[in-house]
């Protein structure tokens, strides 16, 4: 009888424990791995209640499931693009004129679902010129904020692309519809071509070339206060 006793109390005691954890996991305070840790450790002890922790443990795993689908539902998202910044000898850019739209652009595209942005700025280089290029530096990571036409915030790569060798170069040309021509631009020409952000930060990624420094943090195309003060001039 007190055997019998002991064992209803172990499992009201456990009862209690699987619906504190079960409120605590939809707020994402445990995960299972840690209820492993802790109280399925606690659980598996007690020899009654094995089965009983097998349970509690399927259970959790579906809490979990739907509460984090929702959870990341609720999670802000940013758009990802990313560019390759293309020059010659003399430090002229490879700027772009599409076939779709009035401002031109910087050779690159749209990030992928599960895409790296490097691996996406390989993909639109050779998309889009032709041109095969590996293991780019990251020049420029740039903040866009909202724009008033609704569109969403982003972040926006800029990877060294290098300087064209002289076949390149006489060949350059688009290899995609959405390709209207190819230019080689003075970077002070980009301005009157480009969307103002897209000028700042094409004159950022190529003065962080010029200076052969990496990852400029940049907002709307300007560099960071601390990035002006490493070398990399700051907007106006």
């Amino acid at each position: 009888m007190a055997e019998r006793s002991r064992e209803i109390v172990a499992a009201l005691l456990a009862a209690a424990l699987i619906s504190v954890v079960g409120v605590l996991l939809m707020r994402d305070r445990f995960s299972p791995a840690a209820l492993d840790a802790t109280l399925g450790a606690t659980l598996v002890r007690k020899g009654p209640l094995r089965l009983r922790r097998r349970n509690y443990r399927a259970k959790f795993s579906r809490v979990e499931d739907g509460g984090s689908a929702e959870y990341f539902r609720t999670l802000p998202r940013k758009r990802m693009a990313a560019g390759v910044l293309l020059r010659d000898a003399t430090g002229r850019v490879v700027l772009i004129e599409p076939s779709y739209k009035k401002t031109w652009e910087i050779p690159g595209g749209v990030v992928e679902m599960g895409e790296p942005p490097w691996t996406a700025a390989e993909r639109e280089l050779e998309e889009e010129l032709g041109l095969v290029r590996r293991g780019m530096q990251a020049l420029v990571i740039d903040h866009v904020p909202c724009a008033d036409d609704g569109t969403p915030e982003g972040l926006v790569w800029v990877f060294d692309g290098g300087f064209l060798t002289d076949e390149e170069r006489a060949g350059l040309h688009g290899t995609d519809p959405e390709v209207k021509s190819v230019h080689l631009l003075e970077i002070g020409e980009v301005s009157s071509l480009a969307k103002d952000s897209l000028s700042r930060r094409m004159q950022a990624a190529l003065q962080a070339a010029l200076d052969q420094r990496t990852n400029v943090y940049c907002e709307a195309g300007v560099p960071r206060r601390q990035e002006a003060h490493q070398g990399v001039v700051a907007m106006p």
